[in-house]
């Protein structure tokens, strides 16, 4: 009695794997158990990839990597190091934000060495990035 629950318990196993892979397979989806990323943030993290100038102070710069760092310059100095990361998840910092897939929400979190995180919705990555801090209104727009 005890060999046929084993084998049933295995046949079922197998059998919900084999339908979780083939029904994975169908819907056309990259990797086994792991959701894709919505387009709007694929386009964001290839488009953010450049050096920025800032509107008010053209000495300010920050040069996004593909690596996920994020290097902060004023002149020619490097004033800061980030990792960076662009998601659309709540909470950003610590504050309760909007994740829209509709309005195609998106954060953008800088962390420094020592620890400090500074998150920004993203208003837009194109010809400019346009930044608002996150639990503030004060935006930042920078060219390429």
């Amino acid at each position: 009695m005890k060999i046929k629950k084993v084998i049933a318990s295995v046949l079922l196993i197998a059998f919900t794997l084999i339908f979780s892979i083939g029904y994975t397979k169908y819907r056309g989806l990259e990797y086994f158990f792991s959701p894709q990323a919505p387009q709007h943030l694929v386009d964001e993290q290839t488009n953010i990839i450049a050096t920025w100038t800032s509107e008010d102070d053209a000495n300010y710069k920050l040069e996004f990597k593909n690596d996920g760092t994020c290097i902060e310059y004023y002149g020619s100095l490097v004033t800061d190091t980030f990792n960076y990361n662009i998601s659309n998840t709540t909470p950003q910092c610590g504050i309760s934000v909007l994740v829209d897939q509709e309005q195609e929400t998106s954060y953008l979190q800088l962390v420094n060495s020592d620890g400090s995180t500074y998150c920004y919705e993203i208003n837009g990555v194109g010809e400019l990035l346009s930044l608002t801090k996150v639990g503030t209104a004060e935006l930042s727009i920078f060219f390429k």
